[in-house]
């Protein structure tokens, strides 16, 4: 189970944020103008559903089964509650995530009997793994990589090959790279704003 849930009220889209490793759902709410102007999403950003030592959440931790099975049902319950207080299917919903969140928001497009979502869209991201998951990417699902080319906590190679990978397999994958580190800069996230719009203007 996830832990407290931030929301910002907005349109008739849900647009679930995921947090990085040991950061706090409000480091993405913070910037939802900036990533959704036109407010045509409802925005939900759940703390993830593992405590590190610091007491800290993070989305996973070991890579294990258990860390699969807890990942799996905090995105199942984030999913169904956000899209019951929208009013929509959770299939219809887009996950962006961030770091570690975006490594999460990337295993919704490669889990088999993982949640279905509309999109996903990964900062800083890379493909996870876990004991027992095999990954079958989902062909067409569109598919937002952005990441930093001097990333110094996740390397772009991470990130290029999850989007090389993901292309490859079908996925309709948008990449994009900046000239930044592991951060959030404006051009980053107009990246994400761009691609966000496309996919809500119907």
């Amino acid at each position: 189970m996830t832990g407290p849930t931030a929301t910002s009220p907005g349109g008739d889209r849900l647009l679930v944020l995921l947090h990085g490793h040991g950061d706090d759902p409000t480091t993405l709410l913070a910037r939802r103008d900036e990533i959704d102007p036109d407010r045509r999403c409802t925005v939900v950003a759940p703390t993830g559903p593992v405590r590190l030592a610091d007491g800290t959440p993070a989305w996973f931790d070991d890579g294990d089964a258990a860390d699969a099975r807890r990942l799996h049902e905090a995105l199942a319950d984030v999913l169904t509650d956000g899209a019951a207080a929208v009013g929509c299917e959770p299939s219809e919903a887009i996950v962006v995530g961030w770091s570690q969140g975006g490594a999460a928001a990337l295993a919704l497009s490669t889990w088999p009997d993982g949640p279905v979502v509309a999109a996903v869209g990964a900062v800083a991201g890379w493909l996870p793994s876990f004991e027992g998951v095999v990954w079958r990417p989902r062909p067409g699902l569109p598919t937002l990589v952005v990441h930093g080319e001097d990333d110094e906590v996740v390397p772009l190679p991470l990130g290029r090959s999850a989007a090389r990978h993901l292309e490859r397999s079908g996925v309709d994958v948008t990449w994009r790279a900046h000239e930044v580190g592991h951060e959030l800069t404006p051009e980053v996230l107009a990246d994400v704003a761009t691609w966000l719009a496309d996919r809500t203007r119907s």
